[in-house]
């Protein structure tokens, strides 16, 4: 399988479907919060807010403490500057300062952003050199200021890279998901940090990477009580079976397959204290949602199949009390569902505007929707129920 142009091409198709993926719950957010911050009547039940800054594109949002923390860019002259903001009531934004070190740095987008108590980690993307390939800048401060701390070419990047896939925190560590040309060929992979500074890649951890036979997909990242959970997928011959990972330090891993009745991955998944919920999609040309759940001994749910028709991507599972919000598209414009944390009662939930990319976060009792186009995002609230 190693050096096969048409399975690299394949699974890079799939990493850039799934780049924006991961998902991190945090502490409650304060406890009033403004909802409204323009004349614009509800649309769908969202109430648009103003963004924080003009022209700015959201990318990715995590609430840390009480404390709304956003991910993008800024225009910066015919380009985009990578840029930060926390918030606390939804009206007032503060930037964080940025300093790049490297001149992709200097242009990159925040694509993926964490925060553990204070310890900030951003993942920022630019487009440039002869193939115009996408190329990685690391971040890492608190939530005043970020500094970007240069890594070797390859441990990113290189004639072995797949991609990267999602991001997320502990207590002790950050981890970022994705994929590697390892020793069997093209398998998941995972890169840790304990300072954001210092990164180490691991392609070859037991029941992570791809076994003889198989090539595995780590399509998304999310913490637990333990440590980390990541969701994905195997693939032997034609068959494609959901599967999740878990692990305590990111460095020791051990997959449990998920039950499903034909062909599906596991794409996304969200986590409390009391078990996680997964969410993955059927494999087939009209595709279907699917949901886990799982509890922190390990058991878990049969399969619950979900709505769609068509190309379904799942890039993000955000929980609120006993729902699950899901992010993804459908045939590449941007939507949204909701299920239980059991895993039934699945709905559609209306989006406020026609996109291709959105992103989303839990903050006091509402949902803070963020829908992206290539020239800036629009912000939207509605309460979460």
């Amino acid at each position: 399988m190693r050096g096969s142009a048409g399975r690299r091409a394949a699974l890079a198709a799939l990493v850039c479907a799934l780049a924006l993926a991961g998902c991190t719950a945090g502490p409650p957010a304060p406890r009033h919060v403004v909802t409204a911050t323009s004349s614009t009547p509800p649309v769908s039940g969202w109430t648009e807010i103003a963004p924080p800054a003009s022209g700015a594109r959201v990318l990715a949002m995590t609430t840390t403490g009480r404390t709304l923390l956003a991910f993008g860019s800024v225009p910066h002259g015919s380009a985009r500057a990578p840029a930060a903001w926390t918030t606390s009531d939804l009206t007032h934004w503060t930037r964080l300062r940025t300093h790049a070190v490297t001149g992709y740095g200097e242009v990159a987008q925040f694509i993926m952003g964490t925060d553990a108590a204070g310890r900030v980690v951003a993942y920022g993307q630019a487009y440039g050199g002869a193939h115009s390939n996408p190329r990685p800048t690391t971040w890492a401060g608190d939530l005043r200021r970020l500094n970007e701390h240069e890594q070797p070419y390859t441990l990113f990047g290189g004639e072995d890279a797949i991609g990267v896939t999602a991001m997320t925190s502990s207590a002790r560590r950050t981890l970022i998901s994705g994929a590697w040309d390892g020793p069997h060929g093209y398998g998941a992979a995972v890169w840790l940090t304990q300072d954001g500074v210092r990164w180490m890649r691991i392609a070859d951890a037991a029941g992570l990477a791809s076994d003889p036979g198989e090539q595995t997909f780590a399509s998304g990242a999310t913490s637990t009580v333990e440590g980390f959970l990541l969701s994905g997928s195997t693939m032997r011959g034609a068959r494609t079976s959901p599967l999740i990972w878990r692990s305590a330090d990111g460095v020791r891993w051990s997959r449990t397959p998920l039950s499903s009745t034909t062909d599906a991955q596991a794409r996304a998944a969200a986590c409390a204290e009391d078990g996680c919920v997964v969410i993955g999609s059927t494999v087939s040309s009209a595709q279907r949602l699917e949901c886990w759940r799982t509890d922190p001994s390990g058991a878990q749910t049969a399969a619950s199949e979900g709505p769609g028709h068509g190309l379904i991507d799942v890039t993000q599972v955000v929980l609120t009390t006993d729902r699950a919000l899901v992010v993804g598209s459908i045939d590449h414009e941007a939507t949204l569902w909701s299920v239980g944390v059991d895993c039934t009662g699945w709905s559609a939930v209306p989006m406020p505007a026609k996109t291709e990319d959105a992103a989303a976060a839990a903050f006091d009792g509402h949902i803070v929707l963020a829908t992206t186009t290539p020239q800036a995002s629009r912000l939207w609230v509605r309460a979460a129920r």
